[in-house]
């Protein structure tokens, strides 16, 4: 859509491209993209879903920072139960309306984010973007403390 250009940072046209030849950036850290994944696999027979992320705010560069955002999506299942419809829809908050939800209902709020030790505010989470989307998961298992995020997801998993 063009809203979802519009957040990417690029016209329309190019986002199609980038999509078609499979060359466009992760628009959030490895390790939230990896969590984000898990998360819509482990809740693909539920007909809606609302979680809150921090996004990358342009595709073209790193150095823009990122944004708050909200992102839904409802699905419409047949009369076996398969999918035959999922609607996305992406809007971008404010710091509080990203706290409360953080505060209200931590399982909408960056899915694995607090099993894994990361409970970190609006505030936070927006100065701390750039070091964070340098860290891979190749990255984090060479360190202590990525290792120990990467087991405390796999004990949330099995959970």
């Amino acid at each position: 859509s063009a809203y979802l250009a519009q957040l990417c940072g690029v016209h329309l046209e190019e986002m199609l491209a980038r999509i078609a030849n499979r060359d466009a950036p992760l628009m959030m850290t490895q390790f939230e993209w990896l969590c984000y994944i898990l998360d819509d696999i482990l809740r693909a027979r539920q007909p809606a879903a609302s979680r809150y992320f921090r996004w990358r705010k342009s595709w073209v560069s790193n150095e823009d920072g990122a944004v708050l955002y909200n992102y839904s999506v409802q699905k419409q299942f047949d009369h076996r139960g398969r999918v035959y419809q999922i609607r996305h829809f992406w809007r971008v908050v404010s710091e509080e309306e990203f706290d409360k939800a953080r505060l209200e209902n931590p399982a909408n709020f960056r899915p694995f984010a607090a099993e894994c030790g990361d409970d970190r505010d609006a505030k936070t989470l927006l100065s701390d973007y750039a070091g964070d989307y340098e860290e891979s998961i190749a990255s984090m298992r060479e360190t202590e403390a990525g290792r120990t995020k990467l087991s405390k997801l796999a004990a949330a998993l099995q959970r």
